[in-house]
């Protein structure tokens, strides 16, 4: 009896160790300049001429490789993943609070009556445009995902103690 339970522990630890390599497949991992093909380095470039690069990082997701530029435009955070040829998949474009959509500023308040903004950032994946939003209320912070007619995509709370700004 000892040594079927010591055999189901190692085969659900031998899962849980499978499962944790798979999903850190997906993780972003930082590279340098030079790990990026010149054809995103040079999408990037032009694109974003006044742009200053703050870093790199790939990604691996279902079998395809992006490259994320990590950047700043003035005093607004802009992340574009792009494909090794150069064609972009997402970006990100830290927004003003005040410049959001009326309709996104809607459904903030509506959810948050005594809510703060405190970071947002215009998503665009293909030609779908979302809006990812950091709400702060006393105590507790909110991340919410809003499309431009004030549907709210996705939310998710967390303690001020255990809130990181990088989940979302």
């Amino acid at each position: 009896m000892k040594n079927i339970g010591r055999v189901a522990l190692e085969g659900f630890t031998l899962l849980v160790s499978f499962i944790l390599v798979v999903d850190a497949g997906a993780k972003e991992k930082k590279i340098t300049k030079k790990d990026v093909p010149p054809a995103v380095i040079s999408a990037f470039t032009k694109a974003y001429p006044k742009a200053v690069v703050k870093g790199y990082s790939t990604e691996t997701e279902n079998g395809m490789t992006s490259y994320e530029v990590e950047s700043m435009q003035g005093k607004m955070s802009l992340d574009v993943s792009y494909l090794a040829d150069g064609t972009a998949t997402e970006i990100e474009e830290g927004v003003p609070a005040k410049d959001l959509p009326d309709q996104v500023l809607k459904a903030v308040k509506t959810a948050y009556p005594h809510g703060n903004i405190t970071r947002a950032e215009k998503k665009t994946t293909g030609t779908v445009v979302t809006y990812e939003l950091r709400i702060k209320t006393g105590k507790t912070h909110a991340g919410m995902e809003i499309d431009p007619s004030g549907k709210i995509i996705t939310h998710s709370k967390s303690s001020a103690k255990n809130d990181g700004e990088d989940e979302d």
